[in-house]
């Protein structure tokens, strides 16, 4: 088993949301509340579980939202802002915030991220809506 603690997350969290409807009018679809906190943390806590600190989180949409709230929660972690590139780090985790722009697509999303990850020869991509019960170490293995 490799040590995931070397690999990144990828969360795409720019689409509009629109089967959502009235939730996201008003924010974004990462930022809607499952038991009182935002699924994009969910996400987060998902993935650290199994020793993922590194995520890259592609905004668009109301991404203004999602970037205040991490400064927001995180106040306390070193903050780095770079052109389109918000950078919160702790000795534990790092957050890269990304302006992929409003009406970019899915894949336009994962070019932009293309310098985070250029290194890498694996790392992890998700939906800023995308919720499951994986064993991230299983799927992993079997990937690799």
């Amino acid at each position: 088993m490799k040590n995931l603690e070397k690999y990144k997350l990828v969360i795409l969290a720019g689409g509009y949301g629109t089967r959502l409807g009235r939730f996201t009018k008003i924010k974004p679809k990462p930022m809607v509340d499952i038991g009182g906190v935002p699924i994009i943390i969910h996400i987060v806590n998902i993935y650290r579980k199994f020793g993922i600190k590194k995520f890259i989180i592609c905004l668009g949409f109301k991404g203004e939202i999602i970037k205040n709230y991490f400064i927001k929660k995180y106040k306390k972690f070193k903050i780095f802002t770079k052109k389109n590139i918000t950078i919160l780090k702790s000795e534990s985790i790092e957050f890269y915030l990304l302006n992929t722009g409003i009406n970019t697509m899915t894949g336009g999303r994962i070019k932009k991220v293309k310098n985070l990850v250029k290194n890498e020869n694996f790392f992890y991509l998700t939906y800023g809506d995308g919720l499951a019960n994986l064993n991230i170490k299983r799927l992993t293995n079997f990937h690799l």
